[in-house]
């Protein structure tokens, strides 16, 4: 999967209408919208990579900004609902930040190959990804904060399984971050079938 341009296209555009459907629904706050489609986004980002149409470099250097900024998206979709909510997103942020800060200070944005390139595999490598295992697991715990706050267990269940077999298999070819196309789609039938879960339930209950 995502080994062309017409399947990253059409992944992205089924996740968009899946997150305006939900939306329009109240089922999808718009945070929540904004953090989901910043991943979504990968997939047209790749497009226009395999589609050749704007410069690979400037392509890639904007998928690294999209994947470094879903923590921060996440963490501003937690719950108004949750005690101590703005604690938790203030000292999550700063946190963050400072990750960020770290990773660049020990490897400059100027000396990050911003390429992306296809590989033996047909997918898609994203050389400007090649961070170590712990830098990639902080980055995958502060993406955690928001499902473990809001107790969106179902959500984090299947991006756990996703990313470990994932990362797994494809970590040696830079080419795991392009397979995320398959959680995007599950997460978009997720999101879809939520909205007539609850429809059904409340038809039922009638």
């Amino acid at each position: 999967m995502c080994w062309n341009a017409n399947v990253s296209l059409n992944t992205y555009i089924f996740g968009l209408f899946a997150c305006l459907f939900a939306y329009l629904n109240n089922k999808l706050g718009f945070t929540s919208l904004l953090f989901i489609q910043s991943w979504m986004s990968i997939q047209l980002i790749e497009y226009f990579i395999w589609s050749k149409t704007y410069p690979n470099r400037l392509l890639s250097q904007i998928a690294w900004i999209f994947l470094f900024l879903q923590p921060i998206l996440g963490i501003l979709s937690i719950s108004n609902q949750v005690q101590n909510h703005l604690i938790i997103k203030s000292v999550s942020i700063v946190s963050y930040l400072f990750f960020i800060a770290s990773v660049l200070f020990m490897k400059p944005w100027n000396q990050i190959d911003f390429t992306s390139v296809q590989s033996d595999n047909g997918h898609l490598s994203w050389r400007w990804l090649q961070y170590s295992f712990v830098q990639a697991l902080i980055w995958f715990m502060f993406l955690s904060i928001k499902f473990i706050v809001n107790k969106e267990w179902v959500l984090y269940l299947l991006m756990c399984i996703s990313v470990t077999v994932i990362y797994a298999l494809y970590h040696k070819t830079y080419t795991f971050g392009s397979l995320w196309c398959w959680l995007a789609n599950f997460v978009s039938l997720y999101i879809i079938s939520t909205v007539f879960y609850d429809d059904i339930c409340i038809h039922y209950k009638k």
